[in-house]
């Protein structure tokens, strides 16, 4: 009985160090300063950045319909309104929530809520919901590790980038290249002129 209570002991740490080490990388993902202030394109090309995210997000999808098709369907159907939703420098409330909601684990979370939703509907939703997202991200680093599987390869991957990508041009501002350059900029300039 002691091994068995140290057994599942052990399981929900694994579950809780997996799922704080994805939280660390996802939150630094989306927090990230120097992303969100979108200064390090210039303004006549973010419709470039959105081009290029647009046509990395289509080969993603071709590359998965070669595996699985129904599976890129679906991440197609999905995914494809938040993708074409964005515009550089002009996004509001709104498709910054939807690209929020296209982040990986927002899918997963929603995915095993509606599942926990629908199988256990009255009892415990909030906790099962927790427990489903835990189990699924171990059992798939698991299936990945052990049996082979390249779901968790290409969701972190290819789509993690490729929806970093859309979270960037969702946060474009128009503004960045509008200020004035400081005396120490013009100075350095009128150096070079020199």
């Amino acid at each position: 009985m002691a091994s068995k209570r140290r057994n599942v002991f052990y399981q929900n740490k694994k579950q809780e160090t997996t799922v704080i080490a994805s939280h660390r990388a996802n939150v630094s993902s989306i927090c990230e300063e120097g992303l969100r202030d979108g200064c390090f394109v210039p303004d006549s090309e973010w419709i470039l950045v959105h081009i290029g995210s647009l046509v990395h997000f289509g080969s993603l999808l071709i590359a998965v319909a070669m595996h699985n098709f129904s599976l890129a369907f679906l991440a197609g159907v999905v995914l494809t309104p938040m993708a074409l939703a964005l515009r550089p420098s002009r996004n509001g409330l709104l498709c910054k929530l939807l690209a929020l909601v296209g982040h990986p684990m927002s899918l997963v979370a929603i995915c095993v809520g509606a599942a926990a939703l629908f199988h256990f509907p009255s009892d415990e939703f909030l906790t099962r919901t927790s427990t489903g997202i835990k189990q699924a991200l171990v059992l798939g680093v698991v299936d990945s590790m052990v049996y082979g599987s390249w779901t968790l390869n290409v969701g972190l991957l290819f789509y993690l980038p490729n929806w970093l990508m859309f979270w960037i041009v969702a946060h474009a501002r128009s503004s960045c290249l509008d200020s004035k350059p400081t005396e120490d900029e013009e100075a350095s300039a009128a150096k070079k002129e020199d």
